[in-house]
This record gives C-alpha cells, sequence and structure tokens, in this order.
C-alpha cells in the first residue's frame, strides 16, 4: 500500500514530502479515438434553425498529426470546503501516427522530359513536414556538385555548409549539415543531398498539401535519364540521411525524368546555394563557357548578350562587369560580375 498524504506543516513534512513519489496515469488512453476540442474551448457546430444550446459540439475523435500539449494538475489533499491549492505541470508531446504525405507535382509523372540549363521542381506537401530534401543521379558525371562546387544535391558532392567567407570551401567554425551523422564535416558525401526551399503557394491552387516546396534541377545532361529522390522530413525523422527510409522515419519518393539539357551551360558561383542570405552590397558571380566569347568584340558589347531578371523583372546592366580569366569546373568558364538591385518589398522573410 502507498503512503498517506503528508500535509507540509514543518520543514520536516517538506523534507520527507520532496522525497515521495506519487504516480497517476491515464488508463489505455487511445490517442486515434479520444473524443476532444482541437481548439482547446468549448466551441459549438452553429446550426440554423436551432437554438444555441442545442447546437452540437464541435469536437473532433482522434488527436491530429504533430504536437500537442498535455497539462496535469497535482492537488494537495485538502477538505471539500477549502481553497484547492494544486501544482500545473505542462508537458508538450508530438503524436506521430504515420510518415508525412506530398507529391512531386512537377514533372508530375515518371519519364517526363526535363530541359534547358535548369528546370524548376515544385514539391507540395502536408502540414507536418518541415524539411524537404532530395538527390539527383544522372548519366552526367560533370554536373556533380564535386565537380561545379555548388549544392544541387547532384552526384557525388559535399555536406551543405554556409559560406561565410564566399571562398567556395568548408572552413572551420562555418555552419555546416551533418547529413550522415558523424559529427563532423565531409568534404566528399556519395550520394549528396541538397534542402528544398519552402516558398508560398499560390493562392490560385487548390490542393490537399497545403505547403510548397521548390529546387531546381540544374546543368541538365544534353541526353539520357536522371534520377530524383526525395525525402519528407517531419519532427520525429532522422536527419541521418544514411538511414534508410524506415529507420528514419520518413517519406521517401522518387521521380525519373529524360534529360534533354542545353549544351551550353551557364553557372551561378556565388551565391552558392538557393536560400543564401544577400544584400543590396552584393556582387553576384556568373560564370559562363569560354566558347560564348568573342574577345574581338568589347566588353560592352558581350555584357549586352546577357539579361538578368529577379523575380520575373528584367534589370539594368548598370555595374556590370567581365572577368575574362579561368574560373569553375575545369577552368573552362569567364565571369560575369552583377552587383544584386535592392530587392526589399518592405515585406518580411520575402
Amino acid at each position: 500500500a502507498g503512503a498517506g498524504s503528508i500535509w507540509p506543516t514543518s520543514s520536516n513534512n517538506v523534507s520527507w514530502k520532496s522525497n515521495m513519489l506519487t504516480t497517476f496515469r491515464v488508463a489505455d488512453f487511445n490517442p486515434s479515438a479520444v473524443q476532444h476540442f482541437p481548439h482547446n474551448d468549448y466551441a459549438r457546430v452553429p446550426t440554423p434553425g436551432v437554438t444555441y444550446s442545442n447546437w452540437p459540439w464541435a469536437m473532433q475523435t482522434g488527436l491530429s498529426e504533430g504536437f500537442h500539449v498535455l497539462r496535469a494538475r497535482a492537488f494537495l489533499n485538502r477538505p471539500a470546503n477549502e481553497a484547492p491549492i494544486y501544482q500545473t505541470f505542462t508537458q508538450t508531446f508530438y503524436y506521430d501516427s504515420k510518415t508525412p504525405e506530398g507529391v512531386l507535382a512537377f514533372p508530375a509523372t515518371n519519364n517526363s522530359t526535363v530541359g534547358g540549363s535548369g528546370y524548376e521542381m515544385v514539391v507540395r506537401t502536408d502540414m507536418t513536414v518541415q524539411e524537404v530534401w532530395y538527390r539527383i543521379t544522372d548519366s552526367d558525371n560533370d554536373n556533380d556538385d564535386a565537380i561545379t562546387r555548388a549544392q544541387n544535391g547532384n552526384g557525388i558532392g559535399f555536406e551543405p555548409f554556409v559560406d561565410a567567407n564566399t571562398n567556395g570551401v568548408w572552413n572551420t567554425g562555418e555552419t555546416f549539415t551533418d547529413l550522415n551523422g558523424n559529427g563532423t564535416y565531409d568534404t566528399t558525401l556519395n550520394p549528396t543531398w541538397a534542402r528544398a526551399t519552402e516558398v508560398t503557394p499560390s493562392l490560385t491552387i487548390t490542393s490537399s498539401f497545403q505547403k510548397e516546396w521548390r529546387f531546381t534541377y540544374n546543368n541538365i545532361p544534353l541526353t539520357g535519364a536522371g534520377t530524383i529522390t526525395l525525402r519528407f522530413l517531419e519532427a520525429s525523422s532522422s536527419r541521418n540521411m544514411t538511414l534508410s527510409k524506415e529507420a528514419a522515419n520518413v517519406t521517401e519518393l522518387t521521380r525519373n525524368v529524360e534529360t534533354r539539357g542545353s549544351a551550353e551551360r551557364i553557372l551561378i558561383g556565388f551565391p552558392a546555394n538557393d536560400g543564401d542570405v544577400v544584400d543590396d552590397n552584393y556582387v553576384m558571380q556568373v560564370w559562363f563557357p569560354k566558347s560564348l566569347s568573342n574577345m574581338s568584340i568589347s566588353e560592352s558589347q558581350m555584357i549586352s548578350r546577357f539579361t538578368f531578371s529577379a523575380q520575373g523583372n528584367v534589370q539594368d546592366r548598370t555595374g556590370w562587369s567581365i572577368d575574362y580569366k579561368d574560373f569553375g569546373p575545369g577552368s573552362a568558364f569567364h565571369q560575369l560580375s552583377i552587383p544584386l538591385p535592392n530587392l526589399y518589398n518592405s515585406a518580411l522573410n520575402q
């Protein structure tokens, strides 16, 4: 039998009580069948022609996937006619009944053709997804991240990092994502992964998947085929990409595509990654094939052959310059420098 309640009327009782433990439990709690008010209120469902007191309760059967808050109160043993004295305890927990759900909206089917120098992939997921990661395998080794030094999730690469000093390599102290969970930065990773960017979904699209993510398949091969692999991660998922999808508690999708890329590739050297933070003093560095340059024309004439758009708006060429030295993979590129304009639109996080 358990000990009786101890009333903290003396220092000895307080000391004794502090070493005691009382355990309570909710027997046979079934989160998939529990009846509850999802908004933590006593709301009712408006029913025309019926008095308010007869409106049905706005209750839900079963917890929704995601975070919830459990509150408990421990009461001191007090007579019924006296004010209660209690302590409230709060615990957040994550209800995980299934892995995340989502689709690769574009390209929507296997064996679709992707072309040009880059193809923007569109992913839609449910609200539990916190991150979308992707990797690409294709028939061209020259577009691997290890060669392009860009975090495109293509082939053999390296762990993603924040290039704080913009020197193109990871340096001690720079933030990185530990994709294989070994606690150290890996300069070579096979295969590599890259993180998709969450965007604001279009209001004109009706979908059961409320979140939207995008990434670009860059440097598409001229011929052949490619495979895009996606991972949807929720709060309970492992961030170790070397684990199986079952062990990592993720959803994994694949899409096979036919590649019909451009013969001439233009690479963005810096900023190196989608989502990098820049300001209006940042100079973007674009690498273009030497075969595109014609030394018999002036630099200004060469610059006039390029167009740069920001958020769909063509920008003027003020401050642009070309460096005809060797840049990029295999030193096969020249460099176009473009001072970025002030794109601040007064909206936070855009």
